[in-house]
């Protein structure tokens, strides 16, 4: 087990004062009890661990529907990375490096998901042009997180996700750094098929290329980046 670092834990935890989603737990043992489990478990799609989530979003949603319950929960966790990440590397200069080996989650009844990362590291900013860092930041959420669990659930990347992060930290004033990194990061591969995204709106403003599948959540109605609200 490495030492913690501690500017990236103080960066994280610097974060975690814009609200719940921002947040990421930091310890420097990996938990022994409390109900944490790795979150490599979640991005196996033979694994109890991805089922029983799949299952417990079901049930908090009222649906039947798997399939609205798995796209529903990469949502949501999807925006969870982005803001633990992007957040970070806006509001500190850190880009945080999250490694899955070492990232727990949990559910619990006030949240279906909690966060939990064991001495966490982190790449500077500093000077470097913007395509690096929205490399680095790439790396971190997309990458690391994101991908493999959308991979597992064969569901959308996440480019909403990525667009509500922008709209909260919104009223921050952490001026444009947030905003240029994700107009790179829509350039990519990864992301650039997912929707309509009109960046100098305010808030930013996203049209889905993708259905997300919350109108068939019982009284869930559309979406707010839904196609069809054009």
């Amino acid at each position: 087990m490495t030492e913690r670092d501690v500017p990236a834990a103080n960066a994280l935890e610097r974060v975690a004062a814009l609200g719940g989603h921002f947040t990421v737990a930091v310890r420097d043992h990996p938990p022994p009890e409390g109900g944490w489990r790795q979150v490599t478990g979640l991005y196996d799609p033979a694994t109890d661990a991805l089922r029983d989530l799949v299952d417990r979003t079901a049930g908090r949603l009222g649906t039947d529907d798997h399939r609205v319950a798995a796209s529903i929960l990469h949502q949501g966790y999807a925006a969870r990375l982005w803001s633990v990440v992007l957040g970070c590397t806006a509001a500190t200069g850190l880009v945080p490096i999250l490694n899955p080996a070492d990232t727990y989650w949990r559910s619990t009844e006030q949240s279906l998901v909690e966060l939990l990362t064991v001495t966490p590291s982190a790449t500077p900013v500093g000077e470097g042009p913007l395509d690096r860092t929205a490399r680095l930041v790439a790396a971190g959420a997309l990458d690391a997180h994101v991908e493999p669990l959308a991979t597992a659930v064969r569901t959308a990347t996440g480019v909403s996700a990525l667009v509500g992060t922008l709209r909260v930290l919104a009223p921050h004033g952490l001026g444009r750094m947030p905003t240029d990194i994700a107009r790179v990061l829509f350039g990519t591969p990864a992301l650039r098929d997912g929707g309509t995204v009109d960046l100098a709106a305010e808030p930013p403003v996203l049209r889905r290329g993708s259905c997300c599948l919350f109108y068939r959540v019982p009284g869930g109605g559309l979406c707010g980046d839904c196609v069809l609200q054009a």
